[in-house]
Order: structure tokens, then sequence, then C-alpha cells
């Protein structure tokens, strides 16, 4: 029994970036891999352009280009990724460096980014992130950004975003998901959602990522499948099921689930799936929640 898995976030890219890498390989700094990607039965994996803002650069846009550099010419061009029928997507996480610059969406416009959140974690000219005032929500230049990416049919990833932005692009017409974030009941972290923005998403036919990072499933440094199954219980006891996805977060955090290290670790993480839920959820789960979503557009 094989499943295709999708996931819906890593920051492979930022550690290629930061760590000068100029080839998409079996190097010791990366945990997404092609030959780990291969093996634990990735089918689509997105890979996410982020503005590191935390280094308190005034414009990361040399940094955003030097990342689509790497993912057009060593990540879409890999030999292993096609060889396996792995398909590369790309995504934008934090628009500080670009705000209301046209020219540079238009950079990632024609490079096919699939999603594109407005903020990490910061405030900027177009939103604010989640560790910032809760009640803040889009600039007028935001909604209009939000506006554009919609008219391209690019989604909204709100897993960065504060409470407010998100209701506020939940407003807007275009297809909204949250690439990497889980459930605030079960872990009261920031970066999770509470119970009627699960709710929202499933009326809007969104998307979650469930992600790997321990301090987000239960608030401590270690976790374990039994911490996923969870989320999932919990997502799908709110009406979510055709919600939930994987974002792991992979080369995003230093922390990780027991066995699941890395993505050659999904054949751990569906074994312990297939025990417990139908074929056809698990199926769901790993790929087709996903493929739904982008075929709403």
């Amino acid at each position: 029994m094989t499943f295709a898995i999708t996931d819906t976030h890593c920051d492979v890219l930022w550690k290629m970036w930061e760590h000068k890498l100029e080839t998409f390989s079996e190097h010791s700094e990366l945990t997404v891999t092609p030959e780990k990607l291969k093996k634990g039965g990735v089918k689509k994996q997105v890979f996410a352009i982020f503005d590191p803002v935390f280094l308190g650069h005034s414009d990361g846009w040399p940094i955003i280009k030097k990342q689509l550099e790497l993912f057009q010419n060593t990540i879409a061009t890999n030999q292993t990724l096609a060889d396996e029928q792995i398909t590369p997507l790309l995504s934008l996480e934090g628009a500080m460096s670009l705000g209301d610059d046209e020219k540079r969406w238009e950079r990632l416009y024609d490079s096919n980014i699939i999603m594109a959140s407005l903020t990490w974690n910061e405030k900027n000219e177009l939103a604010t992130g989640c560790k910032e005032d809760p009640t803040e929500g889009l600039t007028e230049k935001g909604r209009l950004q939000v506006k554009r990416l919609f008219a391209r049919d690019i989604a909204l990833d709100v897993s960065h975003l504060n409470e407010q932005g998100f209701w506020d692009v939940l407003a807007l017409e275009g297809r909204v998901l949250a690439s990497h974030s889980n459930a605030r009941a079960l872990c009261d972290h920031p970066r999770n959602l509470r119970n009627e923005q699960i709710q929202a998403l499933a009326e809007k036919q969104g998307f979650i990522g469930l992600v790997w990072h321990p301090l987000f499933l239960n608030g401590s440094e270690e976790a374990a499948c039994d911490d996923i199954g969870r989320h999932i219980d919990h997502v799908a006891g709110l009406g979510g099921k055709e919600l939930i996805g994987f974002g792991s977060d992979f080369d995003g955090t230093t922390l990780a689930v027991t066995g699941l290290e890395d993505p050659s670790g999904y054949c751990n993480l569906i074994e312990w799936l297939i025990k417990r839920y139908k074929e056809e959820d698990v199926r769901a789960f790993t790929s087709q929640n996903f493929e739904r979503f982008l075929n709403n557009g």
C-alpha cells in the first residue's frame, strides 16, 4: 500500500541561502533532500521563499531573488525529482520586502508561485503578523495586494497572519489556506488557529497543512505521532476533515516529531495513521485534500 505525500511548507531555500549552498543534494545542513523526499514517498513539495526579517536588514529583495534563483536552477531542474516524478512548487513566506512594488511581485508571478503570505511574524506595510497586535487588520495596501493575488488565482497563506488579518482575508473572494499551522485549542500558540478560524476555513473550502514543530503540537521540545493525531481529530471534529494535510516546516525548525525528523520519516507517520484511520481518510490527508484545494481555483 503506497501513498503519495504532499507537503505544503519547507524552508530549504532559506537554508540553502544561509549556508551558501549552490546544489540541492545530500548536504548535512539540509533536512529536505531529493533522496529523503524519494524515500518518504513525497510527490509534491512546496518550497517557500523566505525573507528573514529577523536579521534586521532594510531590504531583503536580494535574498528573495537569490532563493528564487536557487529554486529555478537547482530544484526545478533536479534530476532525482524528475526521475521520481516529484513536483516542486513555489510559495512566498513574508512580503515585507515586496510591499506594493508591482515589479517585484511580477517577478514572483512569472515564477508561478502558487501561494503567498503577507507577513512572517512582523508588522509591515501590508499586514500584521501573528506575534504582533492581534487586532490590527490588513492595511489598504494589503487588501489591494490580496485582491491582486486572488485575481491571478494565487492562494493566500494565513499561517503567519494575525487574527484580524485572517478575518480580513476571508472577507475577500479567493482561495485561502494555512500552509503550516495546528489547532490552538490543543496548543495555545499564536501560530495556531482558533476553532472559529478552522470552521471558517472549512466553510470556505480551504486547507490546513498540519505542522510538525513540537512547540506548535504540544508546547514542548518533543512530540510524537500521537500529538499529530490529536490535532487531526480536533480539526476533523470541527467539520474540517477535508481541510487536513501536511505542512512539515522541515528546515524551518531544529525540533522534530520522533520518527519524523525528515521526509524519509513519512513512512513511519503513514504506518501510524493507517492503523487508526480509514485508508480513504489517510489518502485525503496525504494528498487528496490539497489537490481538491488546488483545483478549486
